[in-house]
């Protein structure tokens, strides 16, 4: 049809065999994922894809710990922050933590 744009990328497979859970972001340039991991908590977790196709590699990382259940996590714009409600005695309340780690830091409204 006209003004339709055909699509020349076909998608891949670039990370498989985690265990996610159901949220997650990738930053921009899609070298980093950030996503949950869910077993009686929900933890943040963070991995980097390295080197070429043939080579790659997968660095993985737990950015947060206890006994909380930290969801619905999201990239900021400038790619700095990680920001994610943290779930504990059913109370939610909104986090944000440096892209490159850090500990939380609680939003107060």
């Amino acid at each position: 049809m006209k003004g339709e744009k055909k699509i020349t990328k076909t998608s891949k497979v670039i990370l498989e065999g985690i265990q996610a859970g159901r949220d997650f972001s990738i930053t921009s340039d899609g070298k980093n994922l950030f996503y949950t991991r869910e077993f009686v908590s929900t933890y943040l977790r963070h991995d980097t894809v390295e080197g070429s196709r043939k080579n790659q590699k997968v660095k993985t990382e737990q950015l947060t710990t206890g006994t909380y259940n930290d969801l619905w996590l999201s990239i900021s714009p400038d790619g700095s922050l990680i920001a994610f409600t943290r779930k504990a005695c059913h109370i939610e309340n909104i986090y944000v933590m440096p892209i490159e780690r850090g500990n939380p830091r609680l939003l107060i409204f």
